[in-house]
């Protein structure tokens, strides 16, 4: 569902919250406690609907927005638009990529399966290959070599046809680069939804850790930005009661 080279999670959700055991004059920094929240957060909604109807979705704007205002602005549009009617909750976390632009890392929670029948080994040697075999070249993706990328592409197939019909309607839904959906009502290119690769609090660590990546490319703008708040990350709870 998209071309990004390091979009999906990774094979095993590491523990990524290295912030948690740093400390400040005996005391935990601010960065860690904002970051330990959202973690809570993330695995309080992933144990309460259930791992198989939560996911992981990646969301990047089509063009390149660097404005932190006009990225909220645009985030709560999808959340209160398209985001109401289709998910029961979500945890949405901007990040900023190494050239300014914002995307967005969701937890969601859905009221239908979405995880049963993934073929999530072909998924996480997909994940794999593009790590290894997938490198910048004067500001553009290329593989190592043709026979890495039609590995890749057949690696893809094969778990992009493992997805069950709930994931599929909503990957049809959602819309992709060659077939737009809702997402580009919305001035969203690039989306990426797959089911949670691993358990519930592997993924919940992994959601904390973009408080660590967010701090570290704020930009002047960003600066006074609270950490655990709807303006840094937003918890939403629509109100379905599927």
């Amino acid at each position: 569902m998209g071309e990004r080279p390091a979009g999906a999670p990774p094979s095993a959700l590491p523990c990524l919250l290295v912030t948690t055991a740093t400390k400040s004059h005996g005391r935990r920094s601010q960065i860690a406690r904002k970051a330990e929240t959202l973690f809570l957060n993330a695995e309080s909604m992933i144990k309460r609907v259930g791992l198989e109807k939560c996911g992981f979705f990646t969301r990047t704007f089509k063009e390149n927005v660097t404005s932190r205002k006009l990225a909220e602005s645009m985030n709560h549009s999808w959340n209160s638009g398209y985001g109401s009617k289709v998910f029961c909750e979500s945890i949405s976390v901007p990040e900023r990529q190494e050239r300014g632009a914002f995307h967005y890392h969701d937890l969601i929670a859905l009221d239908c399966d979405i995880r049963t029948g993934f073929d999530f080994e072909s998924c996480r040697a997909a994940v794999a290959r593009k790590k290894t075999h997938l490198h910048k070249r004067n500001g553009r993706w290329c593989w190592d070599s043709p026979q890495h990328e039609a590995a890749f592409k057949k690696l893809e197939r094969a778990y992009f046809a493992s997805a069950n019909p709930n994931l599929k309607r909503l990957w049809r839904d959602i819309g992709n680069s060659k077939h737009p959906g809702k997402a580009a009502e919305y001035g969203f290119g690039r989306c990426e939804l797959l089911p949670i690769l691993s358990n519930s609090q592997a993924c919940a660590r992994y959601i904390g850790s973009y408080v660590n990546i967010k701090h570290n490319r704020r930009e002047e703008e960003d600066k006074g930005n609270r950490f655990a708040s709807s303006t840094w990350y937003a918890v939403w709870h629509f109100g379905q009661n599927k």
